[in-house]
């Protein structure tokens, strides 16, 4: 996902937000740091290490009475030799198999992987018993 599309969106929610008095948004997220010392599989037996680190926020509530929003924003950096091995290389070229391409790399130098997308992302929408759910979900 672009820049451009990544701010027009956390523009639009913001000002729906804005918008309806009714608004119950709440915001959380968390950090998390994988450190691996590891093997490769391509080629066997190459030694690694890899440290991961994600910031993950999550922007979860109602926009208006039927409208609910659950919006799910990852951040990584990854940094180690694993970036130096040929898994890596072949790994990082695979597509995406979500539906909706909603990732970028941002980051891709010899010390230094990043990239950024959206988890999850979808509105439900409530009438009487029945939920109506559009977007990228689990």
């Amino acid at each position: 996902m672009s820049r451009a599309a990544a701010a027009l969106l956390a523009t639009t929610v913001a000002s729906s937000a804005c918008a309806h008095a009714e608004t119950q948004l709440e915001l959380s997220g968390y950090y998390k740091n994988l450190l691996t010392d590891s093997r490769t599989v391509i080629p066997s037996g190459d030694e690694y290490q890899l440290d991961l680190n994600r910031v993950r926020l999550e922007v979860k509530g109602r926009l208006a009475q039927p409208v609910a929003l659950d919006l799910e924003y990852d951040n990584e950096i990854r940094l180690g030799s694993y970036l130096d091995t040929e898994q890596f290389q072949l790994q990082k070229m695979l597509q995406s198999p979500q539906y909706w391409d909603l990732e970028d790399t941002y980051l891709d130098s010899e010390s230094l992987y990043g990239r950024h997308r959206l988890y999850r992302a979808f509105v439900t929408i409530t009438a009487g018993q029945t939920d109506v759910r559009i977007g990228r979900q689990r």
